[in-house]
């Protein structure tokens, strides 16, 4: 079930990207690559103490229009809210691809080679015929963690930490968490292991399919991101609708 699930996951992402309109499709990268488009604009305006559209204090908003969803991420140097229409897609050796919309990154380019330490986003996961979310998720994270972290066509080992339900301002769905040996690493600029996170929920209301929040996370590097942060960010993830 989970093979069926993970290529269900991966196609239809193909054809969201194929079919979008308006948006502006990230570069295919380089196979030992994280892509980053430093082109894109970046949100400039700081958040105040007092916002009231912020859940987190001090944080940045980052929407995802696409897909309905909203979440946060810190207000620290370092992080970068890209333009939330642009598309940032991986592409595979057979030509299919994965996407996101509403990207963030956290340390652009820590060293030559390498796109950033964390990349979040979402998905639609439009024309699904299996919305189990429990299922949907698993696939999802091991499908952006095999796009996300293979080098030169070298695929990375995924491993299922675990899958859980999820529920958090009126989110309900599945999280599920795999832990990724990456292929080529260094031990300084490209990570030995890595984490992916996947969030999928329902579609918006009146909406078919499913949706999920994704995040690419480097580890064991002292400037990858810690659980604390991870975990707050997660307890962000909303509809654009809902009230803070």
């Amino acid at each position: 079930m989970l093979a069926a699930a993970l290529t269900v996951a991966i196609v239809v992402v193909v054809v969201s990207l194929g079919g979008r309109t308006g948006s502006q499709a990230a570069p295919p990268p380089s196979p030992e690559q994280r892509p980053v488009d430093t082109a894109t604009p970046e949100r400039t305006a700081e958040p105040t103490e007092d916002d009231e559209s912020l859940m987190q204090q001090g944080w940045q908003r980052a929407d995802v229009p696409k897909w309905g969803l909203v979440y946060e991420v810190p207000g620290e140097e370092g992080w970068r809210i890209a333009n939330p229409v642009e598309v940032h897609s991986f592409e595979g050796d057979d030509g299919t691809a994965l996407g996101m919309s509403g990207v963030s990154t956290y340390l652009d380019s820590p060293c030559a080679g390498w796109g950033s330490r964390a990349l979040l986003g979402a998905q639609g996961i439009t024309d699904a015929e299996d919305t189990d979310t429990e299922e949907m998720a698993e696939a999802t994270a091991r499908a952006w963690a095999y796009y996300g972290y293979r080098s030169d066509g070298e695929k990375p080992e995924v491993t299922t930490r675990s899958v859980a339900e999820f529920s958090a301002n009126g989110l309900e769905g599945h999280h599920a968490v795999v832990d990724v040996t990456v292929p080529g690493s260094d031990g300084e600029c490209v990570p030995a292991e890595a984490v992916v996170h996947a969030v999928v929920v329902p579609a918006q209301e009146d909406e078919e399919g499913l949706r999920a929040f994704v995040m690419l996370l480097d580890q064991g590097l002292p400037d990858t991101l810690d659980g604390e942060t991870v975990g707050t960010i997660l307890s962000t993830l909303r509809d654009a609708d809902h009230e803070v």
